[in-house]
């Protein structure tokens, strides 16, 4: 099992919403790595791997069954 995250860190996950023609990056939740992958279990979140993402990737969400939210995990500035 790869230690993707440093242990105590906080970090925020995060996602993009189009309001008009801006693109705004909303905070969903902000926590450690467990809680943000329990939120995320419980949200029946897909992971998507990705190796050029911090923690190795992202997760998405079906809006609708067309559309999906992605959902990024990026590391708390202190």
């Amino acid at each position: 099992k790869m230690k993707l995250f440093k242990s105590n860190k906080k970090y925020q996950l995060v996602t993009k919403n189009t309001w008009g023609n801006t693109e705004i990056s909303e905070l969903v939740l902000e926590g450690t790595e467990a809680e943000i992958k329990a939120y995320a279990k419980k949200g029946s979140f897909a992971w998507e791997a990705d190796d050029s993402k911090i923690g190795g990737g992202s997760f998405t969400r079906s809006i609708d069954g067309y559309r999906t939210q992605t959902y990024e995990i990026i590391e708390k500035a202190n």
